[in-house]
């Protein structure tokens, strides 16, 4: 009996552990302008066009914080709140593979894209805050202009 229960939390812990790590399906999130499996909790993200994202996943369908920076200053660019996606979305790439029969191979990639939610505030390169957008289930109801 004792072999069976070490048996069970040696393989069904680790396995409960480590797949909490990193969400399943990877998350769109356009201000990344990638589509990335990122960790659930806390994360930063680097990315090529000049700016740094941290943030804070809570469920792998999108629900998270979000704080963009520049990347050569580390002044704040934005900041706001996603809800989760309401459904798995598709996206189709046609690869041709070249060789014995010229086929064609379809690959379906599956993801979630997160909905923008409650107040975005951006700011502009000295830190001031440009403007808000309210954001209601990813759509914008409203947007204030800071003078």
């Amino acid at each position: 009996m004792k072999n069976l229960i070490f048996s069970l939390i040696v393989t069904i812990f680790p396995s409960i552990l480590f797949s909490q790590k990193f969400c399943e399906v990877p998350l769109q999130i356009k201000e990344l302008k990638s589509s990335e499996r990122l960790p659930k909790g806390e994360f930063e993200y680097y990315e090529a066009d000049n700016f740094m994202v941290t943030g804070n996943i809570e469920t792998c369908k999108g629900k998270m914080q979000l704080e963009i920076f520049s990347k050569l200053d580390t002044t704040l660019i934005a900041k706001g709140e996603f809800i989760e996606s309401l459904d798995t979305l598709k996206h189709y790439v046609s690869d041709f593979i070249i060789g014995y029969d010229d086929a064609e191979k379809i690959n379906v990639y599956s993801y979630f894209q997160p909905l923008k939610e409650g107040v975005w505030f951006y700011y502009d390169e000295n830190g001031q805050l440009l403007r808000k957008e309210e954001y209601k289930r990813g759509i914008k109801i409203s947007e204030s202009k800071e003078e």
